[in-house]
């Protein structure tokens, strides 16, 4: 599948249109962009107020696609087939934002590495030979990294050093999927509503988005009790792979 590449022309943010699409819903500022890919023109052409935009992501979030299209189509003065390909997009740029946010792999943990020390060391050559354009290159590199890589960062040390509880799962839902490089099917990206029950500290709930193997999804149901890590932050992730306690 062919996809291009814009940004928004209200807030900036990326776009990807898939191959025949001219219109697509910015998750970012709620922006509905009518575009032309292949020549590189975007517009505007409606923009949903914040508690619309809100509320249709929540929508979305929560499994209830028929509803988000319909508010869609009322709210943007659209057929039901432009708003629920429109929907598809914002789905798809959901699941691809959950992808980015699961803790590094191995692999990536020494791509990280491997890039903070080339950065570090093209600043350590620029500060000795007073090259500031190599300073700024290796800095820059560090920067653009930790940006790219944060969320996926800070999913990893929450994986490895985050407090161990069990959780209930107390609803699910599918929101898309995704399909990575070296598995043959796609894997679904769940949404999971969790009772986080530590032994030392009070219950609480909370949401975690995870990218699951279809064995693991499988096995998904209410009331199923899994194993998390969880931080004073009340951030929370399911271990993996998926511990399954009861």
């Amino acid at each position: 599948m062919q996809v291009s590449s814009l940004n928004c022309p209200n807030c900036g943010a990326p776009l990807q249109f898939e191959n025949g699409q001219n219109r697509t819903l910015c998750l970012y500022c709620g922006s509905t962009i009518q575009a032309e890919p292949t020549a590189g023109a975007s517009a505007v052409t409606f923009t949903l107020p914040e508690d619309v935009h809100q509320q249709l992501k929540q929508l979305v979030i929560d499994g209830r696609q028929a509803e988000a299209i319909e508010l869609y189509r009322q709210r943007a003065n659209v057929t039901q087939a432009e708003a629920a390909q429109t929907l598809r997009r914002l789905v798809t740029d959901l699941t691809r934002r959950t992808l980015v946010q699961q803790p590094l792999s191995n692999l990536g943990l020494a791509l990280v590495f491997l890039i903070d020390s080339l950065g570090a060391v093209i600043t350590l050559l620029g500060i000795m030979h007073e090259n500031y354009w190599a300073m700024a290159l290796g800095i820059g590199a560090i920067v653009i990294e930790s940006l790219i890589f944060a969320a996926a960062i800070y999913a990893r040390l929450l994986q490895q050093f985050g407090r161990v509880a069990p959780a209930v799962v107390r609803r699910f839902t599918r929101l898309g999927e995704v399909k990575l490089r070296g598995q043959s099917q796609p894997l679904p990206v769940v949404r999971l509503w969790l009772e986080v029950q530590p032994r030392q500290q009070a219950t609480f709930q909370t949401e975690s988005n995870i990218v699951a193997k279809p064995q693991t999804y499988a096995q998904l149901k209410s009331g199923l009790v899994i194993e998390v890590k969880y931080n004073g932050l009340g951030h929370v992730i399911p271990t993996a792979p998926m511990k399954i306690l009861t």
